[in-house]
């Protein structure tokens, strides 16, 4: 686990690398998309600000290390603050654009959807992996086996109500893709896949703006000036870049044209004024951090540790493809973060925990092996080496 990689001395170092230069876009990206404003450090400022606190959050977490977050004592009232605030939401919460998905405290606003994405992940981690370590059977429709599903559906639920069908779509999404990792009968999981496409068809048909958002993703130029006008302005952003881009804070798109352009459609924002091969340079990036989180990945042995990394792997990786996909047509604008590239609080936070959980999965891999490779001698003089440093 603790050999070379790429360039990089091991994939950890790859990972808390390549992680810092993908932030250090971000914030360059936020300021150019914003500089046009009124208060134009104010995005770059808070950007800073939101990259400071994920990585403190980033470090705790690593400190903690993961096998803490995974037992009930933490994941029990982390289940019940984020219902609960997706409770609150759902009567109070403060609405934009006709949704409402934030909290406001004072000058900061928490999106409690986002944090659900990565609490179904570690709740299917501590449940499933369980089971797993005990070679209990995993199915979808036989409890407690099926807890993890059923405590974020209810959430997914709530979620969809606010209305953020996307996001719901993602923490479903998750939550199957770790109980087939877990090793659910596949039968299961087409059956529930089928149950969720009936279900998200009839979803976009009852709702007319669902409905739009299809028929916008299928052909946006028939309304370019309403309804297709973010998506058309996003294609029109990416192809005025062309090869090289409009250099650096020229990109015209975040003149008011392109809605959302440091948030959900930054990579828009990126594509105009880097141009091709500044996209394919991002997507070089994320595709390196993906290798690496699968590197690591094939040689976990913990179940939990298993299906936590592979968790966070489809988390960050997911959010990177489908917000590309979004940005350039290949699937509706369905409101996903580009992962430390996207404008967010919330996004960023659960980001950067994210990788703090990931890291802490590697060392405690690496401390096993290590153990494992030892001589008996070796391994008591590690205990007592360790026990000095209590005392």
């Amino acid at each position: 686990m603790d050999k070379k990689y790429l360039l990089f001395d091991n994939p950890k170092q790859c990972i808390v690398i390549v992680v810092f230069f993908i932030m250090v876009v971000g914030g360059i990206n936020v300021f150019s998309a914003t500089f046009v404003n009124k208060a134009s450090y104010g995005f770059l400022i808070r950007y800073a600000a939101f990259s400071i606190v994920g990585l403190i959050a980033m470090f705790l977490t690593k400190r903690i290390g993961y096998k803490n977050f995974l037992k009930s004592t933490w994941l029990t009232p982390l289940f019940w603050l984020t219902l609960a605030m997706l409770v609150f939401i759902h009567f109070a919460g403060h609405r934009i654009n006709g949704a409402a998905r934030w909290i406001f405290l004072g000058p900061i606003s928490i999106q409690p959807s986002e944090f659900s994405k990565l609490l179904g992940i570690m709740l299917c981690a501590s449940l499933l992996g369980s089971r797993m370590d005990r070679g209990r059977k995993i199915t979808l429709f036989q409890w407690p086996s099926t807890k993890a599903f059923v405590m974020m559906f209810v959430q997914a639920y709530l979620i969809l109500r606010q209305p953020d069908m996307g996001t719901m779509s993602i923490v479903i999404a998750l939550v199957l893709a770790m109980y087939i990792l877990a090793g659910v009968n596949t039968k299961e999981i087409f059956g529930i896949i089928g149950v969720a496409v009936v279900g998200a068809a009839m979803a976009i048909i009852i709702s007319p703006y669902r409905l739009e958002r299809v028929q916008n993703w299928l052909n946006p130029f028939n309304d370019p000036l309403g309804n297709g006008y973010q998506m058309v302005q996003s294609l029109i952003a990416i192809g005025s870049g062309g090869l090289t881009g409009m250099e650096w804070g020229q990109g015209i798109g975040k003149f008011w044209y392109l809605p959302e352009a440091h948030t959900d459609f930054a990579f828009a924002i990126f594509c105009q004024e880097n141009g091709f091969l500044g996209a394919l340079a991002l997507i070089v990036a994320y595709v390196i951090l993906t290798f690496a989180f699968v590197r690591v990945c094939r040689e976990i042995k913990n179940s939990k540790a298993f299906l936590l990394a592979y968790g966070i792997t489809f988390l960050v990786v997911g959010q990177a493809a489908s917000n590309m996909c979004m940005v350039t047509g290949l699937f509706p604008v369905i409101g996903v973060p580009l992962p430390f590239i996207s404008y967010g609080g919330s996004s960023m936070a659960v980001s950067m925990i994210a990788i703090g959980l990931f890291l802490s999965i590697y060392d405690e891999e690496l401390a096993e092996q290590k153990l494992e490779s030892m001589t008996p001698e070796e391994r008591r003089e590690s205990i007592h080496v360790y026990q000095g440093r209590w005392n």
